[in-house]
C-alpha cells in the first residue's frame, strides 16, 4: 500500500484511527476506527456526503463509536497496533475503485465504496443508517461533479461555491 498515493485526509484518518485504537485499547486498527476518524474530520468528505444522502453524520459517528467500544481490548504498555486484515483488503479494493474513477490518488470516497461492497460490520452499520452504494454515488456526483482526483488535497476543491460564496437568492 503506497501511502504517498493517498489523499491527505485519508492518510490523516488512518493516523487518527491509530489514536482512537490506542485510546480504546484495541490492538488492530479496523475499518470502524477509520470511519469514525473520517466522520470526525473537519472539512472532510463524509459529513457533507452523508448530509446529501440524508443521514446524520452525528448519528453515524455515535454508531461507529459504539462499534469501536465493542472491539476486543488488549492491556499492556508496549502494545503494537497494526491494520486489520479486513481494512487492508478494503484499502486494496479502494485502489480498484480509484482506478475505475480514473483517479490518481486514493481518497475517502473510494474507501467508503469499497467498504459498502464488503460484507462486514461497518458495511452493515452503514446500510442500517441508510448509506448505500447508489446513494453515495449520487451524492458524489453532486459534490465532486466530473472532477478526477489528481492532487493529494481534492477535498479543498469540492463544493467551492458552497464554501466560499453566499447564496443571495
Amino acid at each position: 500500500m503506497d501511502y504517498e498515493k493517498m489523499t491527505i485526509k485519508l492518510r490523516q484518518s488512518i493516523q487518527d484511527a491509530d489514536q482512537i485504537a490506542m485510546e480504546n485499547g484495541n490492538q488492530e486498527i479496523t475499518t470502524e476506527h477509520v470511519l469514525l476518524a473520517l466522520l470526525r474530520q473537519k472539512d472532510g468528505l463524509l459529513p457533507p456526503l452523508f448530509d446529501k444522502i440524508g443521514v446524520s453524520a452525528g448519528q453515524a459517528e455515535q454508531t461507529f463509536k459504539g462499534l469501536v467500544e465493542k472491539l476486543p481490548k488488549i492491556y499492556g504498555s508496549n502494545v503494537q497496533r497494526s491494520l486489520s486484515g479486513a481494512l487492508g483488503a478494503q484499502l486494496y479494493a479502494a485502489q480498484r475503485v480509484a482506478g475505475e474513477f480514473k483517479d490518481e490518488f486514493l481518497s475517502t470516497e473510494h474507501l467508503l465504496l469499497a467498504v459498502l461492497d464488503d460484507d462486514c460490520p461497518s458495511s452493515r452499520a452503514l446500510k442500517g443508517l441508510g448509506v448505500t452504494k447508489d446513494a453515495v454515488l449520487q451524492a458524489l456526483k453532486a459534490i465532486r461533479g466530473n472532477q478526477t482526483i489528481n492532487t493529494e488535497d481534492p477535498e479543498s476543491r469540492y463544493q467551492s461555491l458552497e464554501k466560499y460564496c453566499k447564496d443571495m437568492t
